[in-house]
């Protein structure tokens, strides 16, 4: 995958042949359900990280990820 933003990665979210992972809490377990089926149902290997309280620290090491490794992959 080439330069694109948020939008391109959506709409294909395979990079290098894997799925791109997609992490949701939350404390609604209906709605957890309904979000895990659409992100599955869009391509992205889904993770449940738990509850509201297990977000803050996944997306901060995740900007990190992001940081880091974006500039090598041609992504802003």
């Amino acid at each position: 995958m080439g330069k694109g933003g948020t939008w391109e990665a959506l709409a294909n979210p395979r990079f290098s042949g894997a799925n791109a992972t997609l992490f949701m809490s939350g404390e609604d377990d209906e709605t957890k359900q309904t979000v895990f089926r659409l992100g599955a149902e869009a391509g992205f290997d889904m993770v449940d990280a738990g509850g509201d309280e297990a977000m803050g620290g996944i997306e901060k090491v995740l900007f990190s990820f992001w940081t880091a490794l974006s500039p090598r992959f041609d992504h802003d």
